[in-house]
């Protein structure tokens, strides 16, 4: 009778646990995004609290945390997950970033974070003063990538690391093609409009925080050496200081009007083609532009330019 009694008592606790499980709770399973493994061998991190699985290591997609959000009921958990993801995303972004610039020699783990520390105070700033709506929609409708472009530009300066933006851009669409995640090139044209246009309230963020890239007019010769050392693998010092002279003598012979950021990528893609081989592409100009100003260099009648072009 006792025994029984027990299978009773166990059949009853079986149909409690049927009824208490959420409704659909079976009707979809969540894999791993790269290895495949089933969803019992993910695992939250304490510090970080980022889901992976244990198998291969993989961070978890967004396709995860919209599993969840039909799960949990709770928006402020949700928005946390989800700020997570983005943020890890963007630290895995910033890294690929400069695997491409160092020929995967070593990452920027710090500058990852950095970024995405930046990239959290826009959205806010964005939310408050520009579309002034929660946080949540702060970039409903803006490209990711782009925004990051933005803030790599502000901070490579900041840091005297100058890069102009074309190569930043170029750069990144390099680094967008080898991650895994399917998304659309950057756009030069958009990320000057993001960095610059006052609708995106980026400017005003930048200079706020006293950014040089807002603060200070800029020579084209603060946006040489880091290209230099890094995509054009140039470390001769001499040939550094060269360079620089050339950005900021040519940019004397053009309008007031002119972006520094193209002079000092002009002379760039003219040196490196000088000394070794290099696809215009890479330099994120047109050709056209960039053939212009390689024949405006080698047309000046400025004594400075002569003197450097005879020595190159």
């Amino acid at each position: 009778m006792v025994k029984n009694l027990n299978q009773n008592f166990d059949v009853f606790r079986q149909i409690k646990r049927n009824q208490a499980r959420p409704r659909g709770a079976n009707k979809k399973s969540v894999k791993c995004k790269v290895c495949g493994a089933n969803e019992s061998r993910f695992t939250n991190l304490v510090n970080s609290g980022d889901t992976i699985c244990t198998k291969c290591g993989a961070v978890q997609s967004e396709r995860r945390q919209e599993y969840q959000n039909n799960r949990l009921e709770n928006g402020e958990v949700l928005y946390a997950r989800v700020f997570v993801e983005e943020d890890q995303k963007i630290k895995l972004l910033v890294n690929t970033f400069f695997n491409v610039l160092f020929g995967d020699l070593r990452t920027e783990a710090a500058a990852g974070r950095y970024v995405a520390h930046i990239y959290k105070e826009m959205k806010k700033y964005r939310a408050q003063y520009v579309k002034k709506t929660n946080i949540q929609s702060a970039f409903k409708g803006l490209h990711m990538p782009t925004i990051v472009c933005c803030i790599l530009y502000c901070t490579l300066l900041k840091e005297n690391r100058g890069m102009s933006l074309s190569i930043i851009v170029s750069v990144m669409n390099v680094a967008l093609s080898k991650s895994r995640t399917e998304t659309t090139l950057v756009n030069l044209q958009t990320a000057y409009l993001y960095r610059t246009h006052k609708k995106y309230g980026f400017s005003a963020f930048f200079k706020l925080r006293q950014m040089k890239c807002f603060n200070n007019p800029l020579n084209p010769s603060e946006l040489i050496s880091f290209t230099c050392n890094t995509i054009l693998r140039i470390q001769d010092k001499n040939i550094h200081k060269m360079t620089k002279t050339l950005g900021n003598e040519l940019f004397k012979e053009y309008p007031d009007t002119t972006s520094p950021a193209v002079i000092a990528t002009g002379v760039l893609f003219y040196v490196g083609n000088k000394l070794g081989s290099f696809d215009y592409k890479m330099f994120g100009l047109k050709k056209k532009e960039l053939n212009d100003m390689k024949n405006k260099l080698e047309n000046s009648q400025n004594p400075t330019i002569i003197e450097i072009l005879a020595v190159l």
